[in-house]
């Protein structure tokens, strides 16, 4: 909920944007039945675009079919089984539908207001083209990362020179290695290459874009400084069509208008808070918290600690109500156990108490407004609500009450212990690294004159995740360690090595084990085990539902019809290898 509250308030530039993306095709040639209903072309598509698998083997059609059909035959077994109806799936749904909606609101109310379909389709004719282009930057004090200690006037003045020289007939080229102050474009006449639309700042593209080839820019200014622009070049780029394009176009537009979005939706909050008279009564606050900083249940989720501290007095008032802990506890409750929100004092408290009220107020809102059932928001909370039944069917059905008992884990690792559990021959030593040659050679003296490795490792090494282990490192395969680890499988346990180069330093060890190559030990790897059978068993138990419910509801699939949707652009007689 917090998280969701600061990609409203703080910032427009990273969404997470809830309208569905369009299928690029309405193809309604019918891929499956399940008990007469059609999946249709158009349906796959919303699962597995087109352009995912237009290039796609027969079987990675065949699969993204099995799965869409075994989720609606799935999804129609659980609806009758009452799935649909349980108060825990209703309230898993309402409670996805509410932070949709709540994001839904921020693209109605301040997204839209801002970047217009008709902006988008602007900025997608412009990202047809790419331009090459070469500028001189000049900058002056007080500029992000600016050396100049120029003036702004005086910066003018400098560019005011350079479009005389410009006039008078001086190289662009020539004269951005003299003057510009962008160090890439030093030694290259403030050549910027090939860019499409949305690479470059603003200003600076609106311009850039808007020239002919040949021509020479006005001084623009961005936040880097001022530019004077020459286009080099202009050519066509492939782009998909505007609707596949149109997320990833909203998302450009955002960051480059995040200010104007940033203020429209803090404005917005505001008005918000205001017409519904939110206050909080800092006084039971205060009063809380004595309470509170005494309780030795301050520690834990936010529900838990209103639960145990005894407080009756309300929190807050909202359109001339009053409201307190029982409000608070509901809110909290409709988020999961890892995500419910702690205090630590009463800063904290308000804060957290702000955002709950303006994200209560910001779902209660889109109600209002009845974007609940624009087309757009119904179909992706349709979606939501397929996942969340699918996913409970799934869990209830398939993957509950799978417990191996020792006898089969046994077994599946006896079977599968040389293909699936078998480990490489690997090594322990024990370690003295240094940087110093001069220490290595000295510390390697004193071994062989009868000091124990161990000790000198827990005085010297500079490996210092082994010094608490005397210098001895976790066991390691070949190809570990460079050099040092070459010397280690070729020598005899107890052996010490002279100081050995390794990366910047020195090391010198003592080959403690010799770990044969073949299966781990049932003990070591049993948690493995058990994941891998119950796996199989998740698997085995899914085919094996999927095989009686395609027979109880009726299903008939179609490949050939997939197959010629997902290839209907390409050339007559082409077909993915």
């Amino acid at each position: 909920m917090m998280k969701q509250l600061a990609v409203f308030t703080i910032l427009a530039g990273t969404l997470m944007f809830t309208q569905c993306s369009k299928s690029t095709s309405d193809d309604q040639s019918v891929i499956a039945k399940i008990d007469g209903t059609a999946i249709t072309a158009a349906d796959m598509f919303d699962r597995y675009p087109e352009a995912r698998l237009a290039e796609s083997s027969d079987d990675e059609i065949k699969q993204a079919v099995d799965d869409v059909v075994k989720r609606q035959v799935y999804v129609k077994d659980a609806i009758a089984m009452g799935y649909k109806d349980s108060s825990s799936t209703k309230a898993q749904i309402q409670n996805v539908e509410d932070q949709r909606l709540f994001q839904f609101v921020y693209e109605k109310e301040i997204l839209d207001s801002v970047i217009s379909d008709a902006s988008l389709q602007e900025m997608y004719d412009k990202s047809k083209f790419e331009i090459h282009a070469r500028h001189i930057l000049v900058q002056y004090r007080g500029l992000p990362r600016a050396t100049a200690t120029r003036s702004k006037e005086e910066a003018l003045a400098v560019c005011a020179h350079i479009m005389q020289q410009i006039k008078e007939g001086v190289s662009f080229d020539e004269l951005a290695s003299k003057f510009t102050e962008d160090p890439s474009g030093k030694n290259t006449g403030g050549d910027l290459g090939w860019f499409g639309w949305g690479k470059m700042v603003g200003p600076f593209q609106d311009v850039a874009f808007g020239l002919k080839v040949g021509e020479i820019s006005d001084v623009v200014e961005t936040q880097f400084g001022m530019h004077i622009i020459k286009l080099e070049g202009r050519r066509e780029t492939t782009v998909g069509t505007f609707e596949e394009s149109k997320d990833q176009l909203r998302k450009m537009a955002s960051r480059e208008k995040s200010r104007e979005l940033q203020e429209l939706a803090q404005k917005f909050i505001f008005d918000l808070r205001t017409s519904h008279d939110f206050q909080i009564i800092n006084p039971n606050l205060d009063a809380f918290f004595k309470i509170f900083n005494n309780s030795t249940h301050r520690v834990g989720p936010l529900d838990y600690v209103l639960k145990n501290i005894s407080f009756d007095l309300p929190f807050f008032t909202l359109d001339g109500n009053e409201y307190g802990a029982d409000w608070i506890i509901t809110e909290v409750l409709k988020l999961d156990s890892q995500s419910r929100p702690t205090v630590n004092n009463i800063n904290d408290f308000r804060q957290l108490l702000d955002n709950m009220v303006v994200h209560y107020l910001i779902i209660e809102y889109g109600y209002g407004k009845g974007y609940d059932q624009d087309p757009v928001f119904k179909k992706g909370v349709t979606s939501v609500q397929e996942n969340i039944i699918y996913n409970n069917y799934v869990r209830d059905q398939i993957n509950a009450n799978l417990s191996p008992t020792e006898e089969e884990l046994t077994n599946y690792y006896e079977e599968h212990k040389d293909s699936d559990y078998s480990q490489k021959e690997m090594v322990q030593v024990q370690e003295v690294y240094v940087k110093s040659q001069t220490k290595a050679d000295s510390i390697y003296n004193a071994i062989q004159n009868g000091a124990d490795i161990g000790l000198m490792a827990r005085k010297f090494t500079e490996r210092s995740n082994a010094r608490d282990r005397s210098g001895e490192l976790s066991p390691f395969p070949p190809g570990r360690y460079g050099e040092m680890g070459k010397i280690a499988f070729t020598m005899a346990v107890g052996e010490i090595s002279t100081p050995i180069k390794v990366g910047a330093g020195y090391s010198i060890i003592k080959l403690t084990k010799k770990i044969p190559s073949g299966p781990e030990s049932y003990e070591r790897v049993k948690g493995r085990v058990k994941n891998d059978i119950n796996r199989v068993l998740r698997e085995k138990r899914g085919t094996e539902q999927y095989e009686k419910l395609v027979k109880k509801y009726h299903v008939k699939i179609d490949y050939e019809a997939a197959f010629a949707a997902y290839r209907k652009n390409n050339k007559p007689g082409e077909k993915a290898s």
